[in-house]
């Protein structure tokens, strides 16, 4: 028989019981008590035989939510977050020296590295190959190269290699270690708008995400403020497409990023863009209030479709050329891809948009919301004509003869530590840390079988005595104070503009340098020394597919988009740019290259 008992209210009082469970202070105690609790009651037999008092099956339903919930918050503190540190929250300054930039035919790159990839499984998960998971969920990668990884242990689920038809139950716990290459994007400097105590304001240019994300990480506006300017433990208030340039506002403090986004939330926050669309826009003010609905998670691409999310924006014609129209977009929501979306069903998408004027959605390029094809089969046709296998001419030249290289220098010290007997143990011991450094034959290094977060922790000595960029800019750093303090020519630099970034040409730099960029900080001046390309540092691994290929550069129309975000408006601030160049009246297209 089942025991039920009821407050004066009529409520199970189960509920409480679950409170009263939720302050006991070892959750080791706490999952076996509810074990305990939730685990089948012996009974005795003969006539007198009485089965103990048992929960409801809603009430034990309930408890095994609450254990799963706590085994989540101990997997959480075993493999902690980057934004666990409640005083800075964000990404410390301690990530940023796990790789390196250089710069080369006018792009930021990042030289390889390893990188741990994690995630507790998600809903959608449930019940799914962790082979379904890499191949239907992400994209830029081959199914052969997937297989691989998991085959080979690279991927694990809760510390464990599994088999590529292991299916993922809620609260697994997904790890994926690669050596990772990322994408370029422009190599043009971040011009600063504001900068005070609470915020940083920035000119966002094309090309580079908000936050890691995919492809880039270092290449992100998050890392390249952290790691180049100074500024640490950034908040992204809101978030532009990676293609979308414009006013991107980012807070120093808790305080302050709670304040701006009750503000964009509340909808008190006033936002202008530009655009440049195919045709000619309509003269007259038009509003569209289309709902949007999300079609593709893999590629986050969006529709009109009711039902969906309430969506509005205001249009105004503001040029035409005789070929395009220079529109003025004011959303009065934040919907994902909104303004793109909505351009796209009045039928005058964005010139160079490559999703939603893509000659995947048919000839009208999905005027009215008509497709002339499924979702799924549009979504599939538009990551065709975007795979990365488009990227990339044949093998990469420079891999072999890495690769023999850094063997050669691994036998010549073995060599030499056999031939001098003397001192042998601290000489293994430097080789054993300097293999760790240079090799690249081992498919995880050290520091790999860790997650990404323990990674960043634990800080490892061989990343810092890899990386000599840092140290580099300090000294940078402090010549150009010391010049500033001396009423040299840098001093004049303070009357910059009010983007605070001035850029050179490299004629008073050393020649293996293209330019260099000085940025005014809480007024002092930092000169920012641009590398190019340093063979010696590029470490390939021969398990890696991306090490083989030879990649192909973005031209300049791969690297922008014609909408810009110009200005953010709140109660008492608001910060805008000058109209990009696309922008004006007159302007002729030169991106054809």
């Amino acid at each position: 028989m089942h025991i039920h008992l009821f407050t004066k209210h009529g409520r199970n009082t189960s509920s409480v019981l679950l409170n009263c469970l939720k302050t006991l202070k070892q959750s080791e105690t706490f999952i076996s008590t509810m074990s305990d609790l939730t685990a089948p009651k012996p009974t005795t037999d003969g006539d007198d035989a009485v089965q103990e008092p048992v929960l409801s099956k809603r009430a034990q339903r309930k408890q095994k939510r609450l254990v799963a919930k706590e085994r989540r918050k101990e997997m959480k503190k075993l493999t902690k977050g980057l934004t666990n540190n409640k005083q800075n929250p964000g990404f410390d300054k301690n990530l940023f020296d796990a790789a390196e930039y250089y710069f080369e035919n006018g792009l930021r790159k990042v030289y390889p590295y390893y990188f741990t990839f994690s995630s507790f499984c998600k809903q959608r998960w449930n019940g799914t190959t962790v082979l379904d998971i890499f191949t239907k969920d992400f994209h830029g990668t081959e199914t052969e190269e997937y297989i691989d990884a998991i085959e080979s242990g690279r991927v694990t689920v809760n510390g464990k290699p599994v088999s590529i038809d292991y299916k993922v139950k809620n609260h697994d716990f997904l790890e994926h270690t690669l050596h990772r290459h990322e994408n370029p994007v422009s190599g043009s400097p971040l011009k600063i708008i504001h900068d005070d105590k609470d915020v940083v304001v920035i000119n966002k240019p094309p090309s580079i995400p908000c936050h890691p994300c995919g492809r880039y990480r270092f290449n992100s506006i998050a890392f390249i403020l952290g790691k180049e300017y100074g500024y640490p433990n950034l908040r992204n208030i809101y978030r532009l497409d990676r293609l979308t340039s414009g006013v991107l506002i980012l807070a120093k403090t808790p305080e302050k990023t709670r304040q701006l986004e009750d503000e964009i939330f509340g909808k008190h926050v006033q936002k202008e863009y530009v655009c440049r669309v195919v045709g000619e826009f309509p003269q007259e003010e038009i509003t569209c209030d289309q709902p949007l609905d999300l079609i593709s998670h893999k590629i986050s691409m969006m529709r009109v479709k009711s039902p969906g999310k309430p969506s509005k924006t205001v249009f105004q014609r503001l040029s035409y050329n005789g070929k395009s129209s220079v529109v003025r977009c004011l959303p009065y929501t934040g919907r994902t891809h909104q303004i793109r979306v909505h351009l796209q069903f009045l039928g005058y998408p964005i010139i160079n948009d490559p999703l939603y004027n893509s000659p995947a959605f048919g000839p009208n390029r999905g005027k009215g919301g008509e497709f002339w094809k499924s979702d799924t089969e549009i979504t599939d046709e538009i990551q065709n004509l975007h795979s990365v296998g488009l990227w990339y001419n044949g093998e990469n030249p420079l891999y072999h003869k890495r690769l023999k290289e850094i063997k050669e220098s691994q036998d010549s010290k073995v060599s030499e530590e056999k031939t001098d007997g003397t001192d042998c143990d601290v000489r293994c011991t430097d080789s054993e840390t300097n293999t760790e450094i240079e090799s690249s034959e081992s498919g995880t290094r050290k520091d790999s079988i860790y997650s990404d977060t323990e990674i960043d922790s634990l800080e490892p000595k061989e990343k810092k005595a890899k990386i000599d960029h840092t140290e580099t800019e300090d000294k940078i750093s402090k010549v150009t104070l010391s010049e500033k303090s001396s009423g040299s020519e840098l001093k004049s630099e303070s009357d910059l503009n009010e983007d605070k970034i001035l850029c050179c040409n490299s004629e008073s730099l050393d020649n293996d340098r293209e330019m260099a960029c000085t940025v005014t900080k809480d007024d002092a001046q930092k000169t920012i020394v641009y590398q190019t390309f340093d063979e010696s540092k590029w470490l390939p691994n021969e398990h890696c597919s991306s090490c083989k290929r030879n990649y192909i550069d973005p031209g300049p129309k791969d690297l922008v988009m014609y909408l810009h975000a110009l200005s953010y408006k709140g109660s008492d601030w608001g910060y805008s740019t000058e109209l990009p160049e696309w922008a004006k009246e007159n302007w002729v297209d030169d991106t054809s290259q």
